[in-house]
């Protein structure tokens, strides 16, 4: 038989899939994927091509990306290559512009940066600065965020928007927007004109709030296609509305609550409070360092944690909630670090799906308690093993109580801190903890043969956060 003169040519279609494999480590080896992308572009002009669309799909610019580039190096060399070969252009989906103060916008006068308002392709906008001033910036040509921001929502395929730090933004003009799906705002303020009615009807199916100021909820009137709404750590001028959610987001189906301070936690009762019926609810809480250190002082000083009085109330609003949505509800997550003052969310799970029993459609439930052992294993868990087993009676009254339940998953994270001495985590102590908590769940897997249940007990060094995919379609801040 004889030898090939070439070798043979790999369908395009593995090209991209062997391409795409390496696209998979990005998020935490960014350098390393850019460089196994250059090596492969070198392999033939097809692979070339193909790697070049993956290079620049993806394109950061802005003061932060090189802050000791007073005279814009770094930029001008990415202009260069785009001057050169102007089909790179149409690559560009994602664009990120991390730019810094007023000081710094104000120097980006050059003409020549103007090619990064010339990319056709941009469905993805993601900019950050530290406080800037939409009013400020701009007014004298300046290519920064204002120019860009403004630029690119004028073209029609803007998508996916996420904005930090900027001051004065013009909500209207952003949810104007027809293109616009998903939106996340962080740190900002908005502008907004009183005599000048907002858009009527947004497109908008996602928005992300986290610490913005002089927020309210009649902004987003207009979103009455909204699906998806996430809070997180946003600050109590949020709160102070005399609308409500289900005044002005009357179509809602997704709720998710992302909580890190349980000062702020006292502001929740009222938006909670305000929330109509939905499809899915995700409540996520865990304590700051800060809460630790208070907490353990109050221990020492008082004799009791000091968040104990703000945890109750918060239990009984999420437990008020789901039983609210009882109707619509199909999803529900609850992920919470486990301190003195959430010891009660077991009792509160319980009591929330006794009082749903038998009149529901709910489909999915989350589960995901992290608990930061200080003491033995017997006096943090072992107590909560009556809870677990009242647990597994309602969940085993299956079809009766809930009749349309598919899935069940529970995570017990376990922290190790690597402590040595008596503050060290006690295996044996963990593994009989662990046979008696499978043992109560019993029942569940026995009766209920066509639900998916997945009881797991992890030991981790870092906390374990999870976000449900329902809650992520559209959002801004997903790769």
């Amino acid at each position: 038989m004889p030898i090939p003169t070439e070798p043979p040519l790999l369908p395009i279609e593995i090209v991209e899939l062997i391409i795409d494999g390496l696209l998979m480590r990005r998020v935490w080896q960014p350098l390393e994927v850019l460089q196994h992308l250059k090596t492969c572009s070198l392999v033939c002009r097809t692979w070339s091509d193909l790697c070049q669309r993956r290079i620049f799909a993806f394109l950061e610019i802005g003061h932060r990306i090189a802050p000791k580039d007073i005279n814009f190096a770094t930029e001008r060399r990415l202009i260069r290559i785009l001057e050169e070969k102007p089909s790179l252009m149409t690559h560009v989906k994602h664009l990120s512009y991390v730019g810094g103060r007023l000081w710094d916008e104000c120097r980006r006068v050059d003409p020549s940066l103007s090619v990064f308002l010339q990319f056709p392709r941009v469905s993805r906008l993601s900019m950050s600065c530290i406080t800037g001033s939409f009013e400020k910036c701009g007014r004298n040509g300046y290519y920064g965020f204002r120019a860009i921001l403004t630029r690119y929502l004028s073209t029609g395929n803007l998508s996916l928007l996420s904005i930090s730090g900027i001051k004065q933004l013009p909500i209207h003009d952003i949810l104007a927007s027809s293109s616009l799906k998903g939106l996340s705002l962080q740190s900002c303020t908005f502008k907004t004109e009183k005599e000048i009615p907002g858009p009527q009807d947004a497109s908008l199916k996602y928005l992300r709030l986290e610490s913005n100021y002089n927020v309210s909820w009649d902004l987003f009137r207009s979103c009455t296609q909204l699906e998806t709404l996430v809070i997180e750590r946003t600050h109590d001028l949020l709160f102070k509305d005399l609308h409500t959610i289900e005044d002005c987001l009357p179509n809602l189906k997704l709720f998710r609550v992302l909580m890190s301070d349980m000062e702020a936690n006292k502001s929740f009762s009222r938006v909670l409070g305000g929330v109509g019926p939905v499809e899915g609810l995700s409540f996520q809480s865990k304590q700051s360092m800060l809460d630790i250190l208070l907490s353990m002082v109050s221990d020492v000083i008082l004799g009791t944690g000091m968040d104990i009085e703000l945890a109750g109330p918060l239990l009984k609003d999420i437990e008020k909630c789901v039983y609210r949505c009882q109707s619509s509800l199909r999803i529900l997550c609850l992920q919470f670090q486990i301190c003195d003052a959430f010891k009660p969310l077991l009792i509160t799970i319980c009591d929330t799906l006794a009082s749903i029993q038998g009149n529901n459609v709910f489909e999915e439930l989350d589960i995901v308690l992290h608990y930061d052992i200080p003491n033995a294993v017997s006096q943090c868990l072992a107590p909560d093993l009556d809870e677990w087993t009242r647990f597994a009676a309602l969940i085993a009254d299956h079809p009766a109580s809930f009749p349309f339940l598919r899935r069940v998953s529970l995570l017990i994270v376990i922290s190790d801190r690597k402590f040595h001495g008596p503050r060290r985590l006690n295996r044996d102590e963990l593994d009989a903890f662990e046979n008696d908590f499978q043992r109560v769940l019993g029942p569940v897997r026995a009766m209920t043969r066509d639900i998916l249940f997945q009881p797991v007990i992890k030991v981790s060094t870092e906390p374990h956060y999870f976000f449900p995919a329902h809650f992520d379609r559209y959002s801004p801040n997903k790769l």
